[in-house]
């Protein structure tokens, strides 16, 4: 039999194959296999056509369109598959022995809520801890939001104060300079 080579990169291909292991090419089909195929389409059709039928399942013939022999399906040009990144699992590396990491998933208990309050509420300790826990990668979820919440909450708090203090200080600054000519 003879050898047969990609059209596109030239490599051999195997007896039979429909694409090429290299390129993945559409490996066109000689005219010798279709006649093969076609061979082996012929018989099946004409077994169809001789069947035997019984004098109970004979039916007045009607008139049909001229028998053709079924035509071998042509190869379709198929694409090399693309790249599916959403298809490859994650790889997690293991817990290192003696690190303990937080399950990001589990949820807190009041006790849990009630020590990490009591715990920013620690004057330099507290302020560590919030941006630790809101920003850390191994905390707690819900630490984690509440951590965050506090900060939100401080930074809407600085800003009311600082607006109250500049609006009532323009206000009072004059009021104070009145009072001063009195004395």
């Amino acid at each position: 039999m003879a050898k047969t080579f990609c059209t596109d990169c030239g490599t051999e291909l195997e007896q039979g194959a429909k694409f090429c292991a290299n390129c993945g090419v559409t490996v066109p089909i000689s005219q010798s296999e279709q006649g093969r195929q076609e061979e082996a389409i012929k018989p099946k059709a004409q077994q169809q056509m001789q069947a035997p039928v019984s004098p109970q399942q004979e039916r007045p013939i009607q008139p049909q369109a001229e028998m053709k022999p079924p035509v071998s399906p042509q190869p379709q040009s198929h694409s090399q598959p693309q790249y599916q990144p959403h298809s490859q699992q994650q790889y997690t590396a293991p817990p290192q022995a003696g690190v303990r990491t937080a399950n990001s998933n589990e949820t807190l208990s009041v006790f849990g809520y009630v020590l990490t309050m009591l715990a920013l509420a620690l004057p330099i300790v507290g302020i560590i801890l919030v941006f630790v826990w809101a920003f850390g990668a191994n905390t707690n979820l819900a630490r984690k939001n509440y951590s965050r919440a506090v900060l939100v909450m401080a930074l809407v708090f600085i800003v009311i104060s600082i607006t109250l203090a500049v609006s009532l200080s323009s206000a009072l600054i004059p009021l104070i300079e009145v009072l001063s000519e009195y004395n």
